[in-house]
């Protein structure tokens, strides 16, 4: 696994326990995120209060099954299982696109993340 493709995976392991922290750090200031179909966030600061304010479970499980990269270009895909107590199981897939600032010591600068819930 090379620098870049071990970089994405630790961003996706980050996203599924909530680390704002580390996620925030590795992103520029003019950060981009569009999830389709439902915001656009611009900002380090705005991407940040949006970390901050999703509700990220204990049990989350994550499942990545492609990562693949071209030159500042990444591609990111898998599946996530979100269960709290007391709900049924829900399973997500996930397709996040990634521009990166640069391949060595990578900084995002955009993110496009389409997420469709799967009936289980």
């Amino acid at each position: 696994m090379g620098t870049t493709e071990k970089f994405l995976r630790e961003i996706n392991e980050a996203f599924a326990k909530g680390n704002s922290d580390f996620i925030t750090e590795h992103v520029t200031d003019n950060i981009v995120w569009n999830v389709v179909g439902d915001c656009r966030i611009k900002g380090k600061k705005n991407f940040r209060k949006v970390l901050d304010e999703m509700d990220v479970p204990e049990n989350m499980q994550l499942d990545i099954s492609n990562i693949l990269v071209q030159e500042r270009t990444a591609v990111v895909d898998g599946y996530i299982e979100v269960g709290k107590k007391g709900m049924k199981l829900r399973r997500y897939a996930f397709c996040d696109i990634y521009k990166l600032s640069a391949l060595k010591e990578p900084r995002i600068e955009e993110l496009v993340s389409y997420v469709i819930e799967i009936k289980i």
